[in-house]
């Protein structure tokens, strides 16, 4: 590992995760954009239209991380110092960012949607089963805390780490 790097605060890495929840944001409108000839095509066939919408939104998210991670950071990482790196510190190959993402993927949309389609079908009203679908977020950022290593379960499970730039 590089001597200037530093294990990544807790702060820091949840500081950016907020930032990067904003800037996925304006990336899914781009997605969006993108969809929008697809929703006119397959305006009659409702679930081929929303499923391409759905991959044009995931394809903007891929896109714009993975481009951005083979870098390095994104700019919520670069603005509180953060580096994504192997556990051992090594620059990440393009396998373990892919992992990254689609365990991300995993645990911050899937896992959650299918909670959410789980506690409809069981009763529960729309605000409530949402509530607890978000529930599931935990997983993933509660690693954090208790992986003992700062990592989320994304980043433990693909193989990779942020640090934090020492100047």
């Amino acid at each position: 590992m590089s001597d200037n790097l530093s294990p990544a605060p807790v702060k820091n890495i949840l500081l950016a995760m907020i930032y990067e929840l904003l800037l996925i944001c304006a990336v899914s409108f781009v997605g969006l954009l993108c969809a929008t000839p697809f929703v006119f095509v397959f305006k009659n066939i409702p679930l081929l239209s929303s499923t391409c919408v759905s991959l044009c939104v995931l394809a903007a998210w891929y896109l714009y991380l993975i481009g951005t991670w083979k870098k390095g950071q994104t700019l919520p990482m670069k603005s509180w110092g953060l580096v994504i790196k192997t556990a051992n510190g090594n620059r990440p190959t393009i396998k373990h960012l892919r992992l990254r993402f689609l365990w991300a993927v995993l645990f911050f949309i899937l896992i959650p949607s299918v909670a959410y389609l789980a506690t409809r079908h069981l009763g529960y009203p729309p605000k409530i089963a949402a509530g607890l679908s978000l529930i599931w977020w935990i997983l993933p950022i509660g690693w954090l805390f208790v992986g003992g290593n700062r990592q989320t379960l994304y980043d433990f499970l693909s193989g990779t780490k942020l640090f934090k730039k020492v100047q």
